[in-house]
């Protein structure tokens, strides 16, 4: 007769991260895996490679307990490769290799984005008409546009916009401060957000900021009428729009294509009177004819804009 073995199988599959992940250096991320069959593992490791899982030189951790099921790793900075994979091996108590798994796609890591806000950055006593916020992004790499927000009991919490949509190219703002703040307690926060609006890092002033009411003279005149403008046509990536409000009025800013189905939702709600602007990113977005519609209230202008 024969005898007959059974052999156990130990599939591992690595879940993430699975290709197509911006990881930045220095932050954490949640390697995660499943293994079929823990019966003969005795503990996991994990590599990294950064020439697309040609060799796997580097060591993410080992001995990791059978039970789990993923690992937090903190991302080295010196790190800086769009070839990245990760390989999960499950071992036996005699460190042989029973199975393994790799990304099914490279990734990518980025060195640490750090950003800092320099201006206000505490203490100084604003009075006027506008204020230059200032700030500096050590890698923009991941980076798709800057916020502004504003704080005025101390930095708890910061519940007004003061821009958005900032190009990542920028490193300050012109801001026109409401001449209806009066707080000896503001603070200014900078984020740094990606193409699909996480915020990767952010900053706020050191200390508290005083904000005085500007006198008549200084209040900037507000708008005799409607209007709307936009920085560029055609554009290449994007544009700024422009447009302005005589009053206070409830507000829609759409983009269309030439066919009239809705491209961008950019502004939808109740706006004080004054001037205003909106960055338009139209990158990945097909050349052509598009239009801007802008509405508020009983007024209504559409323009045309081309994109290459």
């Amino acid at each position: 007769g024969y005898d007959v073995y059974l052999i156990k199988t130990t599939p591992v599959h690595l879940l993430s991260p699975n290709g197509g992940e911006r990881l930045i250096g220095n932050l954490t991320y949640n390697i995660v895996w499943k293994c079929d069959n823990t019966s003969r593992v005795n503990y996991y490791r994990l590599l990294l490679s950064t020439d697309r899982g040609i060799t796997y030189p580097d060591t993410i951790a080992t001995n990791i307990p059978k039970g789990d099921t993923s690992y937090t790793w903190t991302v080295l900075d010196a790190i800086n490769s769009t070839s990245c994979k990760v390989k999960i091996e499950a071992l036996d108590s005699n460190n042989n290799v029973l199975a393994y798994d790799e990304s099914d796609s490279v990734f990518s890591i980025a060195p640490i984005i750090s950003i800092h806000l320099l201006s206000p950055n505490g203490g100084e006593d604003v009075r006027g008409s506008t204020y230059n916020i200032v700030w500096q992004c050590d890698n923009t790499s991941l980076v798709n546009y800057y916020r502004l927000l504003l704080s005025t009991d101390g930095g708890m919490t910061y519940p007004d916009t003061i821009a958005t949509n900032i190009p990542n190219t920028d490193t300050s703002y012109s801001w026109t401060i409401p001449y209806t703040i009066n707080s000896s307690s503001c603070k200014v926060k900078v984020q740094a957000l990606d193409s699909i609006d996480n915020v990767l890092v952010e900053d706020e002033s050191d200390s508290v900021f005083t904000i005085q009411p500007a006198s008549v003279e200084e209040r900037p005149r507000l708008p005799r009428s409607f209007a709307i403008k936009e920085a560029s046509n055609p554009i290449t990536g994007y544009t700024i729009i422009y447009y302005q409000l005589p009053h206070k009025s409830r507000v829609s800013l759409k983009i269309y294509n030439a066919a009239g189905r809705l491209v961008n939702d950019l502004v939808e709600g109740e706006k004080k009177a004054g001037y205003y602007s909106i960055r338009w990113d139209a990158r990945g977005i097909k050349s052509g004819i598009y239009f801007i519609e802008f509405r508020a209230d009983n007024y209504k202008d559409t323009r045309k804009i081309v994109v290459r």
